[in-house]
């Protein structure tokens, strides 16, 4: 891991921030190396693997001498871990606790204000990237059990092969948006998963579709998940099978508010420099839970940059850019200093 540079220890903005060899002793707690096709990754530490000691020792890294900002001395640290859990593989459940437990959403005083950050591949490292309005979309999923007959490869005419059904309805999803959706909005529906049968001369029972869908605006959820719901029936019913459709709404679509993102743009700018912040951005079509916090209270979800020749995120040769932690601490205490600093209405 990068040793912490000068430019990024001064702006902590206090007189007694962490030494850099303090801050990196700890920052390298959190993390274990992993080795994929010979090259190496930095990844998180499972929970269950960290020294709870040096866990809780890191709080004692931001001991700050006003009372309301020793209350928030967590907030940094712990946002950090679930912004790098998040994209290492961390399951959401786990996710959820550290993000409740830390106050990594974080509402400062009784002003109110969330704010969260999500790193990029895809732009040049330590990069903020910065969108009013609708930024990230919603996200639901759709589980498709499709059954048919099951019987000998060898003797088709006498089963109902759900393999075929579904490699058809694959394709007949495709429609969904080409055909039903208007084509100025922004809408996707992907088929992630596909499983069916265990041997080559077998027909299943049955086959198992999972889907993806995202989408921005309200109209064209609903929208999609009546086409949906009603082209996987008739198709399926079509081929002479049955279907079972669970279909779950998840997160909704993160709504940037245009004062709180004009305000962490600014201090990003303040920080890193306007070469460094691109805004607007445009819409992300990855979601977040940080959406159901800005459901209650304006805010900003922003991203940061990890590297312009990076993986995509949940691809195997994902790598964090640790320097990434180095910035973003110092993003983090610069903006609460800010918002804390603003006058009271």
């Amino acid at each position: 891991m990068p040793e912490i540079q000068p430019l990024f220890a001064v702006p902590f903005g206090f007189a007694n921030y962490p030494s850099p060899e303090k801050l990196n002793e700890s920052l390298r707690s959190l993390f274990i190396t992993r080795e994929h096709e010979g090259k190496k990754y930095s990844n998180p530490r499972p929970l269950t693997q960290r020294n709870p000691q040096l866990f809780e020792s890191s709080f004692d890294l931001f001991k700050w001498p006003d009372p309301a900002i020793r209350e928030l001395r967590r907030f940094c640290w712990h946002h950090l871990m679930h912004m790098v859990g998040e994209l290492n593989g961390y399951k959401e459940d786990t996710l959820r606790q550290i993000l409740i437990y830390s106050d990594a959403w974080f509402h400062v005083t009784r002003r109110g204000g969330f704010f969260g950050l999500h790193n990029h591949p895809g732009i040049a490292a330590g990069t903020f990237l910065f969108g009013a309005g609708p930024f990230m979309s919603a996200s639901d999923t759709a589980k498709i059990t499709i059954r048919g007959r099951g019987g000998h490869a060898a003797r088709p005419h006498l089963a109902v092969d759900p393999v075929v059904i579904g490699a058809s309805l694959v394709m007949a999803l495709q429609t969904v948006v080409s055909r039903n959706i208007d084509p100025t909005q922004t809408a996707i529906v992907t088929a992630g998963t596909f499983h069916a049968g265990s041997a080559a001369n077998v027909i299943p029972e049955s086959a198992v579709l999972e889907l993806s869908i995202r989408s921005f605006d309200a109209a064209v959820r609903e929208n999609l998940q009546q086409r949906i719901t009603e082209l996987a029936d008739a198709h399926v019913r079509g081929y002479g099978g049955s279907v079972e459709i669970d279909y779950q709404r998840g997160y909704p679509v993160v709504v940037n508010s245009a004062a709180e993102t004009e305000f962490a743009r600014q201090v990003a700018e303040e920080l890193v420099g306007p070469q460094r912040v691109v805004a607007p951005f445009g819409p992300v079509t990855g979601s977040e839970d940080f959406a159901y916090y800005l459901q209650h209270r304006p805010g900003c979800f922003l991203r940061l940059g990890n590297g312009e020749n990076c993986p995509m995120l949940h691809h195997p040769k994902y790598d964090f850019d640790d320097a990434n932690l180095t910035v973003g601490a110092a993003y983090w205490t610069r903006l609460v200093e800010r918002f804390l600093g603003q006058p009271t209405a």
